[in-house]
């Protein structure tokens, strides 16, 4: 929940930023200025929530605790541990699902949602 905030305040930054860059002369808003602010603000609050990025650093003394924070899970079923990662399958409403974590010294984080993405489409 936190986070959250913590996204829609990065979002507005990034947008407000971006608006006093562009805007050196700071006219009054109109109309077609405010609904493309919202556009933009719309699109990186989106974005951000996509993506997960603090989950790169983000860092869990548990298992439980991780899986937790990102994935509304009722039950985890099982747990396969080796020394650098983690495979867990767990139930979710009424379907089962799996995650994996990667062990960083003596706890537990998700890998770099970069990285993820850069598997998936490269």
């Amino acid at each position: 929940m936190m986070f959250t905030l913590v996204r829609f305040i990065f979002a507005v930054l990034i947008v407000g930023i971006i608006y006093a860059i562009f805007n050196k002369k700071f006219k009054p808003m109109t109309r077609k200025k405010w609904t493309l602010l919202i556009i933009e603000l719309f699109i990186v609050i989106m974005l951000s929530s996509s993506l997960l990025l603090e989950l790169s650093f983000l860092k869990f003394i548990n298992i439980e605790k991780a899986i937790q924070y990102r994935y509304s899970c009722d039950q985890i079923l099982k747990v396969i541990e080796t020394n650098e990662t983690s495979f867990i399958i767990y139930k979710d409403d009424d379907s089962y699902s799996y995650a994996y974590l990667k062990k960083y010294d003596n706890k537990w984080g998700y890998t770099s949602t970069i990285t993820n993405f850069k598997h998936m489409y490269w």
